[in-house]
């Protein structure tokens, strides 16, 4: 593994180096601060790969787009964008921040907001297993009004639906009483819950306050509800930058983290329902990943080379014994071929949709699975250089995972870390 200086400066923007994986800028910019995630990095991050690579034309591509952060920054900058995302929750929110920029939309979700009254019932929008679940989070009284606030959505024409989800999402978790991404908070953090009725003219003001300051500068962005393995719809040497995050080897289950918007807008039903329709899109990062997916580990082992699969083996190896002395165990040992194996895909064709002597901007961590420390972000690295990348740089960003120091999780000796991989195509 190589080890360079950061590659743009720093101390210019006012982010320290260890806040650039981080979402705690987020909040301090136009459009980004519409809606946030746990899991994200800033965008100064972004901002800061471009004018390193003085990029000032073209598309850039995010293949795990997420809340759009890596979109967002570039259409500030001037740029178009493309992000993928099979999480149909993550994608919508990206399509609100990224297509639905206009204040004649807020005007339109203001009058519709403006009749809301709760409903009666709320027995007719979910089934059995999302209300149970919904009613763990929201007072009943909120329910009914979120779920008149579901069925007017109807009122509105589809390209006005975007923004109008991002904003009925924004009053469904301010309504939750529950942090809802508790896996970077203890277990019991809670929440101020504030009414539905309170919150829709506060979101509102915020969504005109920073519209006001776009211009005709700012670039336009296309969002794909897919995965990035295959990403037909770019030509060969289109993208001028690659910027993005994918997800760690961790055991972090967006689809979990999503579950309430999941269901509250009816993108699946139950938890199997989640399963089938989201988690088997996604990169193999969890044990609770489709069943199925997990099985074939063979086909998955095949498709990496004799190096990679060679070093994944031992991490297996190691991950198998040590489940074998748990009594509960989970099954780390069946991640890993194929999270490197999609991961290899989506490098590949990123590799593939971009411009000769363009960059692959990643921030990615390590692992500790049952104290087997896997170095994800030396594994990727080599991977990249299978792929048709001539260089690769690698600089930790932040060391990271003692946060939360439990008795009962066996960690890694050594630190772990978030690093950043700058892979440039030849």
């Amino acid at each position: 593994m190589t080890s360079q200086p950061l590659l743009f400066d720093v101390a210019g923007s006012g982010v320290a180096p260890h806040k650039l994986p981080t979402n705690l800028t987020t909040r301090n910019h136009a459009v980004h601060r519409w809606m946030n995630f746990t899991a994200g990095y800033s965008p100064e991050f972004v901002l800061q790969c471009l004018e390193r690579d003085g990029v000032s034309g073209g598309s850039v591509l995010d293949p795990f787009s997420g809340m759009g952060t890596t979109l967002v920054a570039a259409n500030s900058a001037g740029l178009n964008a493309v992000g993928y995302d099979p999480n149909p929750h993550a994608a919508m929110m990206c399509r609100a921040k990224t297509q639905s920029r206009s204040l004649r939309t807020v005007d339109r979700i203001e009058e519709v907001l403006r009749s809301l009254e709760p409903v009666t019932s709320v027995d007719a929008q979910w089934n059995e297993s999302q209300l149970k679940f919904l009613r763990k989070l929201i007072e009943p009284d909120q329910l009914g009004y979120l779920a008149s606030a579901r069925t007017l959505e109807a009122e509105l024409e589809p390209d006005d639906r975007p923004l109008y989800r991002l904003v009925v999402t924004r009053l469904l978790e301010s309504a939750s009483g529950s942090a809802t991404d508790g896996i970077y908070k203890a277990p019991t953090s809670k929440k101020r819950a504030r009414p539905v009725k309170e919150s829709y003219p506060r979101v509102l003001r915020e969504l005109r306050e920073d519209i006001g300051t776009i211009d005709d500068d700012w670039g336009i962005s296309e969002v794909y509800e897919s995965s990035s393995e295959v990403m037909a719809d770019i030509p060969a040497d289109e993208i001028c930058q690659v910027i993005t995050s994918p997800p760690y080897l961790n055991n972090f289950d967006f689809a979990e983290m999503t579950r309430m918007e999941i269901y509250f807008w009816g993108y699946a039903t139950s938890w199997g329902d989640i399963t089938a329709k989201v988690r088997s899109k996604l990169v193999v990062n969890t044990t609770t990943a489709p069943t199925e997916l997990k099985k074939t580990q063979d086909v998955w082992r095949n498709q990496l080379s004799a190096e990679i699969a060679g070093e994944c083996s031992n991490y297996v190896d190691a991950l198998a014994e040590a489940r074998a002395e748990k009594a509960r165990s989970k099954d780390y040992d069946r991640l890993v071929y194929p999270y490197f194996a999609q991961m290899q895909n989506v490098i590949r064709e990123s590799c593939r949709v971009l411009k000769p002597g363009g960059a692959m901007d990643l921030v990615v961590s390590d692992a500790a699975l049952y104290g087997v420390h896997i170095h994800t972000e030396d594994v990727l690295r080599r991977i990249m250089l299978e792929s048709g990348f001539t260089a690769v740089d690698v600089v930790r960003l932040r060391t990271r995972g003692d946060r939360w120091v439990l008795s009962k999780r066996t960690g890694s000796k050594d630190p772990l870390g978030e690093f950043h991989l700058t892979a440039r195509k030849g």
